[in-house]
C-alpha cells in the first residue's frame, strides 16, 4: 500500500489524520510501502470494524484496532490498521 493512496480520507464525514506508524526515528525519508498505519482524528462513533470495512478499499486489512480507554471503554479517537504486504 502507497501512503499517497491515503491522503485526504474521511470517516463518518470527518477529515481523518492517517500517517505511517512507525516511530519518527526509523522513518525513511520516502515510505513508499507502509504495513501499518496510524488513523487519527477518529469521532466517538467509529468502530474497528468500520475501520477495517473502510480499509479494506486500500489493500487487505489483517487488522484494524480503534484504542479506548480501559477505564471508561469510550475511543481515545485514534486507532491501527495493518495491511498484508
Amino acid at each position: 500500500m502507497v501512503m499517497s493512496d491515503l491522503q485526504q480520507q474521511f470517516i463518518d464525514n470527518r477529515l481523518i489524520d492517517v500517517k505511517p506508524a512507525v516511530p519518527k526515528d526509523q522513518m525513511p525519508a520516502q515510505a513508499p510501502e507502509m504495513a501499518k498505519i496510524f488513523v487519527g482524528a477518529l469521532t466517538q462513533n467509529v468502530t474497528s470494524s468500520m475501520l477495517r470495512d473502510y480499509f479494506s478499499n486500500f489493500g487487505q486489512v489483517v487488522e484494524a484496532v480503534v484504542v479506548v480507554d480501559r477505564q471508561t471503554s469510550r475511543s481515545r479517537g485514534f486507532g491501527f490498521v495493518r495491511f498484508s504486504r
